[in-house]
């Protein structure tokens, strides 16, 4: 008996289902792959956290001494009129490097979804070239609020007060220390409302954060206002 081929609309039916499948199970496969890689940037940061606060009990308390690639590669806090901690800046180790002793593989200072950038998300776009990655270009995907090294913070005493009258004073759960060098990498978006940031914040824990809340964060001042 002769064996019948497939019809060329029972091939076009089979190929028109993949299709569908297709377009249904990719944006799938994406979103658990972005998923993953944003648990992972999280560990990351729950681990540097970890690090910091063992460094910390051999430093007197205090916050690593080091910077991240805006303070190395800008001069933002010079054109800020931080006139002090461009000072310090110019002279200053790379956080990566001071925390060497700390951190057993420096793959934790990479976020999976780091893709790099062309500008700064904070302190007002300045041009930094960080191609193909952050961390392929400078070793950090993690950019670090600085002032806690530039003022000398202590991890049990810190705390940071709205800049506005009545000054309202937050514990070091509202107070960012490190976080992804670009909002764009989980979102893949350019849009400010549209940027996540995942962050470690001061007590240890980390969350992911809008662009406006990070920003909130960075507003807090660290020194107390005043009388």
């Amino acid at each position: 008996m002769r064996r019948r081929g497939f019809t060329l609309i029972e091939l076009l039916t089979v190929i028109a289902i993949i299709a569908v499948l297709t377009a249904i199970l990719l944006p799938v496969f994406f979103s658990v792959r972005a998923k993953g890689r944003q648990a992972a940037c999280l560990s990351n940061l729950h681990q540097l956290g970890l690090a910091i606060v063992t460094y910390a009990q051999d430093s007197d308390d205090h916050y690593p001494y080091g910077g991240d690639p805006e303070d190395l590669k800008t001069n933002y806090w010079q054109d800020s009129g931080f006139d002090d901690f461009a000072a310090q800046a110019a002279a200053m180790p790379r956080l990566s490097d001071v925390m060497t002793p700390y951190i057993q593989a420096p793959e934790v200072w990479h976020c999976p979804a780091d893709n790099g950038f062309d500008t700064l998300d904070f302190s007002g776009q300045y041009p930094l070239s960080a191609r193909p990655s952050s961390f392929q270009a400078f070793g950090m995907s993690y950019y670090y609020r600085s002032e806690l090294a530039f003022t000398q913070q202590t991890l049990t005493g810190l705390v940071g007060y709205e800049d506005a009258p009545r000054y309202t004073m937050h514990g070091s759960s509202d107070i960012n220390v490190l976080a992804d060098g670009n909002g764009s990498w989980h979102t893949r978006s350019d849009k400010p409302s549209a940027r996540r940031f995942n962050v470690l914040m001061g007590d240890g824990h980390v969350r992911v954060m809008t662009n406006s809340a990070l920003q909130s964060a960075f507003g807090l001042t660290l020194d107390p206002p005043l009388p």
